[in-house]
């Protein structure tokens, strides 16, 4: 027969026996979740963004030479000699917090022999990337973004401009591989002579306003688009109320206004709320003797991300085939 001594050593054996065992399970159990959800390497972020390449030195009608891409003498330079345009950029990229890698060199492939560009590191909050409190899991997945600096000869973008969607990544290991970045469009920036922005908005809900003021007479004959079938699919663009599609040239008396809006029309998918999305309208004047103008207007998609960051991430990683 047991005495109550016995059976409390046995009790106090088995319970020492389940707990640690419990301990154990739990301590593999969240080894493997972390081992589940860890990201090998970096993963970069597709991107749609279209810019307008500066000139270097400033833009005048003087220096600037041919839109066209082909005239690009600098009245200043020998001739022959290529005028340079420039603009800086980031890239966006995912990483593990436990990943150790570091990302040493970035390459355009597609503009070897052509210009030059400089990457700079950033690693602070903001931008498109804001830290938002969510789950136990939150800091799992650093975002990070790299600044390009770019500097290319204005007759390499040609009247079309150059569209990037490659970058070629080197780490610190050595290791490289070549990423797909969506597309970065680069064209060259145009002369804003006859119409000036006077104003402007942007709202959480995508909805962005620019009121322009007319400074000569002019005729806005009409716009160019890289895209449009995507924004319009994208957007909903009015002139003064008038969806753009809509909109036919009209003349215009110095002292005019008008009002360009834009709603951006989001669709829910999660690639929206990580995917940064930028287009260009760029409109034409001309004042009737054979001189033309343009200006730009800029259309951007929102990338809030308001809720669980870990959740969304993982959420993101899966729709693009990635298993973490």
């Amino acid at each position: 027969m047991d005495r109550p001594k016995d059976r409390f050593i046995h009790q106090s054996a088995f319970l020492f026996y389940f707990f640690m065992t419990a301990g154990v399970l739990i301590v593999a159990a969240g080894s493997l979740l972390q081992h589940y959800f860890a990201l090998r390497h970096p993963v970069f972020i597709p991107m749609h963004i279209e810019l307008e390449m500066y000139w270097d030195g400033g833009m005048d009608e003087d220096t600037m030479g041919s839109m066209d891409g082909n005239a690009d003498v600098d009245a200043g330079s020998a001739a022959g000699e290529d005028r340079y345009v420039w603009k800086e950029f980031p890239i966006y990229y995912i990483q593990d917090s436990e990943d150790t890698s570091k990302v040493a060199e970035i390459t355009f492939p597609q503009l070897e022999g052509i210009g030059e560009y400089w990457m700079t590191p950033y690693d602070g909050a903001g931008g498109l990337f804001q830290s938002y409190s969510g789950s136990v899991q939150d800091g799992r997945y650093q975002f990070k973004q790299l600044f390009v600096k770019m500097m290319l000869p204005a007759r390499s973008l040609g009247a079309r401009g150059i569209t990037l969607d490659t970058i070629k990544v080197r780490y610190g290991d050595g290791a490289e591989e070549v990423v797909s970045i969506g597309q970065i469009i680069l064209t060259l920036d145009k002369p804003m002579e006859y119409v000036t922005v006077t104003g402007g908005s942007s709202s959480s809900d995508g909805t962005s306003m620019t009121r322009y003021l007319v400074q000569r007479d002019c005729r806005l004959e009409g716009f160019e688009i890289q895209n449009p079938e995507q924004v319009r699919g994208e957007f909903k663009v009015t002139v003064d109320g008038t969806d753009i599609w809509e909109w036919e040239p009209a003349a215009m008396t110095e002292g005019d206004t008008f009002l360009v809006e834009s709603t951006w029309r989001g669709t829910g998918d999660i690639r929206e709320q990580f995917e940064p999305y930028t287009a260009l309208i760029q409109w034409k004047c001309s004042d009737g003797s054979g001189g033309e103008s343009w200006f730009t207007t800029n259309l951007d998609r929102q990338n809030n991300r308001n809720t669980d960051r870990f959740k969304q991430t993982y959420r993101y990683l899966k729709e693009r085939g990635i298993k973490p």
